[in-house]
């Protein structure tokens, strides 16, 4: 999922994106059917490289179906270092095919160290050796019926199969046509260990897609001449000693994450009557040559649970019976997406108006952290909050109980709304709801809304949690934040560039910005993302001048990399500025691998505010600001009364209902179909 985010991102945008690329991700029919479910182990002994090509694994795929060119297995050959794989289509799988791969690889990139494979014969024999024996590599052997030893190879067969199945469609027999434009795709990826695509760790530089090539792309002979003539090392090439000792570290980090979760034991699915699931292939799994069959049959519907036995019912209404839950996973049913821009529309065309009066109950077990108007509480008992059906009047939570038509006859009447008063949220509790939602200890919720960046449990939890990298949707909600208090403080009129965008001009692209002139604005401030790493620019047209901020120190080639590109983007919106100037800001230095994100966000709020730089980043200083980011993400929120703090989306068309305790809104479907007639308890308040 990281990676399709991580190619999008790179050269598309629009608002709510990782949200909806999860959502798509996750609901995608062929990918449910072709998923891959691993046992988790507690023992865990990882492979530790230090350089490109110091461990080859090397394996085979198959029997696979038989193409028309009469390929029945595939050779792959990956690099434990930069995770660059080839992979070979082959008619037999003897020794003299298998040399075959091991020649052409060492023609493309040179003799490894090292090569891992497993005992087959197909590897074993004397004709590898000896070819290994003559071009100085030396062999290792996996252990009997233990794959996990050459882990990283058996890995990537599963992803080469999975992909091809979904490529192949109804012509399992074409697959062999399919497997470069596979191997671009996993080549041209962040690699989620190394946090870098093979493509670059092997090459100094990312794969140029079809549509960054310029249309006016003139090559001489002179140029190529002069170019040549200069015989210098390329810039990315001079930098790859420091991108392999990050790469390193990032592989060191989740080498730690991943033995600390085998030590924990797997969860166990929760099956219930009337869900839809899926049924594992078992016919495709104990059979040869259905290796390019999908995985997972379904979806099934769960009509009877009895132990671990569960009756399913085809979509053709056929009952099977008896069917161990252990084979079963859940479905995620697609649903259709709302575009934003219809939401929008959609919640500026009603007028707000008050929420219903809520009545004492038990007290939440999570105070309201919104700063959006809260209605008080009396002390009658609490009725309970009735939704209408689908025939009547379009309900929300902006409409007036006492005079809607909405509620049925036997509810009992609601009391009128008292006035509304803004809560203030003493700021030690919301450390404790931020480090709550870091332990998970609260439930998938919507947090906080900045703009059009929506903030979700899973969002704190994985993306702002000590150590973890911090993700574009949160810098760019906090920069929203920033700007909106800058705005607001009479400083100037701020103009938030996107990370996507920032990132877009940064690279020299410019298309599809949107038109706004920079005159109209103060200051213009964007977060970069290059490599994994985060930086901050901060332009001001009427001065002339802009500031790049990296949390590792600005070096003077960044400096005029960032005057180049501000100029331009001024230049390409009409502007002369002959006289542009860019420099940095005196600050602390980064000292992790993981902070970046978060010192671009503290230094974002110093420079609008014209505060003094932090003296240190150290590990004290930088879980102080990522309490601080997380608290005021939640407490300076836009207003979440209109949106269902489960999904987070504005939708007349389905019912709502209202948690007794907190007054929070919900569509009922996200929260279960909870009965009408009995109070009801959000997630927040249980």
């Amino acid at each position: 999922m990281e990676k399709t985010q991580d190619a999008i991102s790179l050269r598309y945008y629009w608002p709510g994106m990782e949200e909806d690329i999860r959502k798509w991700v996750l609901e995608c029919p062929p990918c449910q059917a072709k998923r891959n479910v691993l046992k988790i182990k507690k023992a865990y002994v990882p492979i530790e490289v230090t350089e490109p090509l110091e461990l080859v694994g090397m394996d085979l795929v198959g029997k696979l179906t038989p193409t028309k060119n009469g390929h029945q297995y595939i050779c792959v050959m990956i690099d434990y270092f930069t995770k660059w794989t080839e992979a070979y289509p082959l008619k037999t799988k003897c020794a003299a095919e298998v040399t075959d791969c091991i020649m052409d690889f060492f023609y493309k990139f040179g003799a490894p160290k090292r090569l891992l494979t497993d005992q087959g014969r197909e590897f074993v024999n004397t004709l590898n050796y000896n070819v290994c024996e003559k071009l100085g590599i030396k062999r290792s052997l996996c252990s009997p019926y233990h794959p996990q030893t050459n882990g990283l190879v058996e890995k990537m067969n599963g992803t080469i199969q999975r992909t091809l199945t979904k490529l192949v469609g109804e012509k399992p027999n074409t697959w062999d046509g399919h497997l470069q434009a596979t191997l671009f795709a996993l080549r041209t990826k962040k690699q989620l260990t190394t946090r870098y695509s093979p493509f670059f760790l092997m090459f100094g530089r990312e794969a140029r897609y079809p549509t960054e090539v310029p249309e006016e792309y003139l090559v001489t002979n002179d140029g190529v001449e002069a170019l040549i003539a200069q015989e210098t090392q390329p810039v990315g090439m001079k930098s790859l000693p420091a991108h392999y000792r990050r790469a390193q570290a990032n592989m060191g980090k989740v080498r730690e994450k991943i033995k600390r979760k085998r030590e924990e034991i797997g969860h166990d699915d929760h099956f219930k009557v009337g869900q839809k699931v899926m049924r594992a292939n078992i016919r495709q799994e104990q059979r040869k040559g259905g290796k390019m069959e999908t995985s997972m049959l379904g979806p099934f519907t769960i009509v009877k649970l009895e132990g671990k036995s569960a009756d399913l019912v085809t979509p053709k209404s056929k009952v099977i019976h008896k069917v161990n839950i252990d084979q079963l996973s859940p479905y995620i049913e697609p649903t259709p997406r709302i575009p934003h821009k219809w939401i929008t529309e959609s919640a500026m065309s009603l007028s707000p108006s008050s929420q219903v009066a809520s009545t004492s109950a038990p007290a939440p077990s999570v105070p309201v952290l919104s700063p959006s108007s809260q209605v008080a509480s009396t002390s009658a008992p609490a009725p309970s909050v009735p939704v209408p059906s689908p025939s009547s009047p379009v309900a929300s939570p902006s409409s007036p109980a006492p005079s809607s038509p909405a509620l049925s006859p036997s509810s009992p009447a609601a009391s009128p709304s008292p006035p509304s008063a803004t809560v203030c949220v003493p700021s030690d509790i919301l450390e404790t709801v931020v480090h709550n939602i870091w332990a998970g200890k609260k439930p998938e919720v919507l947090w906080s809304k900045a703009g059009p960046y929506k903030l979700f449990t899973r969002n704190l939890q994985e993306h702002l949690r000590p150590d973890a990298l911090v993700e574009s949707e949160i810098i760019n909600a906090y920069l929203t934040i920033a700007l909106s208090n800058f705005s607001e403080a009479g400083r100037g009129r701020g103009y938030l560039l996107d990370s996507f965008q920032m990132t877009d001009i940064w690279r020299g692209k410019n298309k599809g910005l949107r038109k706004i002139d920079p005159l109209d604005y103060d200051v213009l401030i964007g977060a970069v993302c290059e490599h994994h790493h985060w930086t901050l620019t901060v332009m001001y047209p009427k001065k002339r001048q802009s500031l790049y901020v990296d949390p590792f120190g600005a070096s003077e080639e960044a400096l005029k990399k960032c005057s180049a590109v501000t100029r331009a983007f001024m230049r390409q919106r009409g502007h002369n500025c002959s006289r542009w100037s860019s420099q940095t800001v005196p600050h602390a230095r980064q000292v992790d691998a993981t902070s970046c994100g978060v010192i671009v966000c503290k230094l974002a709020d110093m420079i609008l505010n014209e505060e003094d730089m932090e003296d240190v980043f150290d590990k004290t200083s930088i879980l102080r600001m990522r309490l601080q980011i997380g608290k005021r993400l939640i407490k300076e929120t836009d207003d979440l009364t209109n949106l269902c703090r489960a999904c987070g989306s504005y939708d007349t068309d389905v019912q709502w209902i209202a948690c007794t305790p907190c007054d929070q809104w919900f569509h009922r479907s996200c929260v279960g179909q909870p009965p009408v007639e009995a109070p009801f308890y959000c997630p927040l308040c249980i």
